[in-house]
This record gives structure tokens, C-alpha cells and sequence, in this order.
């Protein structure tokens, strides 16, 4: 059984693909929003019972129009993920009347995004070829390079042919990250031996020394004599104001 891991790449805007990713999460935001409209009003309605994400999903379909901003995949799994909020914050809220002493305040139902929102896509929405993710041709994404993954087929079966299980646009500041969720193979599990030891003092005027009792493995021995003198001549010559960032000089009497 493998653990799950995600890679991450910066896009900013001089990326090629920054503008489609905008685009995306924009768009995302607005199914989100729209599908968790339907369900808010469910929920503050008293003589509504509350609808679940699938049966907002369902009738955003059944709409067309804010459905089809994204591909068909895309707006299911941002979807997706807005129920898992509505289900943790369920789960919040019950632990909270047993107890509230856990919570610095009431946990409260998720919210409409303002700007953007993180745009998902599950297997069903991309394949790897060559290390390179191709993606949906509706979003004008231009393919990627990642490290996680070699080759993935499109609407892989979840388990063995699925190594990447979704992957994130999500906006940071005026940046994006694209992030790769993925699965990794169990590593074996290795046991310390406690007869082998390494012991690091650190020090001033030796930076580091550095013993094992392992055969072959030399002691170490950093001088830290130099560094301390630079970190001294520095202080010395080139103060700073902490209220202004500026450079003071100060005179140093022998």
C-alpha cells in the first residue's frame, strides 16, 4: 500500500500556462460557488431538507450553463471537494456540541470565494505521457513537465494504473501552484541499530565536532574561529537601524 505524496510547481507570470491556469481557478470559483448556493439556502431553510453536493452537481447539470464553463470532469470534482467541506464541517459542528471546549469558536458552514478558487481535476481529466501531463483541451493548458509520474492513461482504473490521483491549481497571491497528488510505493520499514552512534558538538570556536564509533568514519573537526572573526568585523562596520533598514556607520574605538 502506498502513501500519498504531492509535488508542486510554481507557475507565475511569465509561465507560459499562467493565464489558462487564472482562467481555471476563476472559473472554479464560480461552480463552487454556484453549487454551494444551493446547498447554503438547503441548509438555512427550515422547511428544506439539506442537499447534498451530488444533488447540486446534478442540478447544475441539469442547468448547463455555469457547468460548462469547465470540462465536464472538472466542475464534478471542484464539486467533490466542496462536499468534503460541507462533510467536515458537519463533523465539526457535532464534536462542538459534545465539545466546545476543543474550538476557539463555532465552526461555520463553508463560504462563497471571492476571487478564485482551487480548481481540481481527477484521472478522468488528464493523462501523462513522457512525464509530461496533457490535459483537457478546453482550458488551452499547454502540457507540463512533473517529476511524480512517467505514463498514465487517461481514465486510468483507480488502483494499480494510478499512480497521479488529481491535480490542483491553486492560487497563492498573484502566483499559482499546480499541484500533483500522487501515490508512492510503501518503502520498507529499516530498524536502528542503537550500537551505532554519532555524536555533534556545536560550539564557538569550534563550529561543529563531529564523532562516530563506526569503523572508517573519521572525526570531524569545523573551525568556527573565522566565521566568528567576519560576524564581528560585520557588526562592527556595517550596523543596522531596526526602525529604518538603513546602514548606519558607527565609530569604533581601538
Amino acid at each position: 500500500m502506498g502513501t500519498l505524496r504531492t509535488e508542486r510547481i510554481l507557475v507565475k507570470p511569465a509561465n507560459d500556462n499562467y493565464k489558462a491556469v487564472k482562467i481555471a481557478c476563476r472559473r472554479a470559483k464560480s461552480v463552487r460557488n454556484s453549487a454551494n448556493y444551493i446547498i447554503r439556502q438547503s441548509f438555512f431553510s427550515e422547511d428544506e431538507k439539506i442537499k447534498s453536493h451530488s444533488q447540486a452537481d446534478k442540478q447544475l447539470k441539469r442547468e448547463k450553463g455555469i457547468y460548462k464553463i469547465l470540462p465536464a470532469a472538472g466542475s464534478q470534482r471542484v464539486i467533490q471537494v466542496l462536499g468534503a467541506d460541507w462533510k467536515g464541517y458537519f463533523e465539526a459542528r457535532k464534536e462542538y456540541r459534545k465539545n466546545p471546549d476543543k474550538f476557539e469558536k463555532k465552526p461555520k458552514p463553508p463560504k462563497y470565494k471571492k476571487d478564485a478558487s482551487t480548481f481540481v481535476m481527477g484521472r478522468h481529466g488528464f493523462k501523462i505521457v513522457d512525464g509530461y501531463v496533457h490535459r483537457a483541451k478546453a482550458l488551452n493548458i499547454k502540457p507540463f513537465k512533473m517529476m511524480s509520474c512517467r505514463n498514465q492513461k487517461q481514465n486510468s482504473k483507480a488502483g494499480i494504473e494510478t499512480t497521479v490521483q488529481d491535480i490542483r491549481f491553486v492560487p497563492v497571491g498573484k502566483a499559482y501552484f499546480i499541484e500533483v497528488v500522487h501515490q508512492t510505493q510503501e518503502k520498507p520499514k529499516y530498524l536502528l541499530d542503537r550500537k551505532n552512534a554519532l555524536g555533534i558538538d556545536l560550539g564557538i570556536n569550534n563550529l561543529a565536532t563531529i564523532v562516530s564509533n563506526q569503523q572508517g568514519v573519521h572525526p570531524v573537526l569545523i573551525n568556527g574561529r573565522i566565521i566568528k572573526s567576519v560576524n564581528a568585523n560585520t557588526i562592527k562596520t556595517v550596523p543596522v537601524s531596526g526602525h529604518t533598514g538603513k546602514a548606519l556607520t558607527l565609530k569604533v574605538n581601538p
